[in-house]
């Protein structure tokens, strides 16, 4: 689990799949009760990760890659490209790069 930043502390319980969950959030002054709904799809874990912040996706995808890692799940294949389209690439990034530069 990866900890929080904030100097909050946070308590939670981990319920079963599909069932909801109580955290108390607590600032040395004030706590708050907060219940939410576990998600259990994958369309559920997709919606909610769309509303983070780019830093959050960033932490969240370094989170699931290492959870991979240490599963020993395989990595995709490497991806083949022929000397064609890089050759095309370039020229494309090149020609959009003296573009940019004529426009200034």
């Amino acid at each position: 689990m990866m900890a929080c930043p904030c100097s909050w502390l946070h308590f939670n319980s981990f319920p079963s799949p599909g069932r909801s969950t109580n955290s108390l959030v607590f600032d040395g002054k004030t706590s708050i009760l907060i219940q939410s709904s576990t998600m259990t799809t994958l369309a559920e874990i997709e919606s909610a990760a769309e509303t983070l912040a780019p830093v959050e996706k960033q932490e969240l995808l370094l989170f699931l890659a290492a959870r991979l890692r240490a599963a020993g799940s395989p990595l995709p294949p490497p991806r083949r490209f022929t000397r064609e389209q890089v050759s095309q690439w370039i020229a494309e990034d090149e020609a959009d790069w003296k573009r940019l530069q004529d426009k200034g």
